[in-house]
């Protein structure tokens, strides 16, 4: 059995691991593929927010289950499963942590719940009206599964912003109305253009840039939220929280993918989003966001591609 580490910035390496035996909750499965985080794996690569190496990375496992403890439930051995755990070539996971792929969903698409989740969170957040005018700033693989939901969602018109070309085209091919590059134009005067002046209804920021959330800031009407899915590397000097947002009553929240929002406990619970996104992947367009999968044994190709190259990549998966 081998896993993936970062040994120190910029280099990959595989130390191997043995599991024992299983608990009698746990259940032991063979990995087929695992999805590259382009966002927070890629901090811990780049030596960012990072304290000590070598460290462990991943969170997006799709395996099938080869072995399970006596008191296993919701999963059986051949079963296609996913778990939040790290690139490694087995995963063991308590039986509460396993998740049955959907029918009909492939093994590789399965790698996208994690990051659903955010994006799950940020449409939970947003509260989308029918009808409303959301605007996605960021259109990678968060990004792009927000456009998606906010159309199930009811939103009446979508726009999305992404100095990267491949990732505005997948988005206008799919689901998005309008696309713009915030370094050909100004996105707010495009916004308000397509708004009779007034402004979005709501943004949501998944490019982890402090310049998408100030523009976000500026898009919307007043009294609009802008939803932050973002982990800002290094904090946020460059945040402008005056004019628009001081005058227009601007209210910033905050998702990521544990947990709900408090006010919604009475409806919705983490299980219940964790389940409301499986029955949802068949209906969305997953497989047509992988746009390369190299196998575990070049990782280290994997990484450098998307530190490098991101303007070629959208999803990065690794084939076992």
């Amino acid at each position: 059995m081998e896993r993936l580490i970062i040994e120190k910035p910029g280099k990959i390496g595989f130390t191997e691991f043995q599991i024992k035996s299983l608990g009698d909750n746990q259940a032991l499965a063979k990995t087929l593929y695992s999805g590259l985080s382009h966002g927070t794996e890629m901090h811990a690569y780049r030596g960012l927010d990072t304290s000590s190496y070598p460290c462990g990375t991943g969170y997006s496992n799709v395996g099938e289950i080869v072995e399970v403890g006596n008191n296993v439930k919701n999963a059986s051995i051949g079963d296609l499963v996913f778990a939040y755990s790290g690139h490694a070539t087995y995963f063991a996971v308590d039986d509460t942590n396993l998740f049955k792929l959907p029918v009909g969903l492939t093994p590789q698409a399965g790698v996208f719940l994690a990051l659903l989740g955010v994006a799950y969170n940020g449409i939970l957040e947003a509260r989308i009206v029918l009808g409303e005018t959301v605007v996605a700033f960021g259109l990678g693989v968060v990004g792009q599964l927000v456009c998606q939901l906010a159309r199930l969602s009811g939103a009446g018109q979508i726009i999305g912003v992404d100095p990267i070309e491949l990732r505005r085209q997948k988005a206008k091919e799919f689901v998005a109305d309008f696309i713009f590059d915030p370094t050909k134009v100004d996105v707010a005067k495009e916004v308000k253009n397509l708004t009779e002046g007034l402004g979005a209804d709501i943004a949501i920021e998944s490019s982890g840039v402090t310049s998408a959330l100030n523009e976000a800031i500026k898009v919307v009407r007043m009294y609009s939220p802008v939803v932050v899915l973002s982990w800002y590397s290094g904090g946020s000097p460059d945040l402008y929280l005056g004019r628009e947002f001081h005058f227009n009553k601007i209210k910033l929240l905050q998702a990521q993918g544990g947990g709900v929002n408090p006010e919604l406990l009475a409806r919705w619970t983490h299980e219940r989003k964790i389940k409301s996104s499986l029955a949802i992947m068949p209906k969305l367009r997953l497989n047509e966001l992988i746009t390369h999968v190299i196998n575990f044994a070049d990782a280290q190709i994997a990484y450098d591609l998307v530190d490098k190259n991101p303007e070629e990549t959208i999803q990065v998966v690794l084939k076992y």
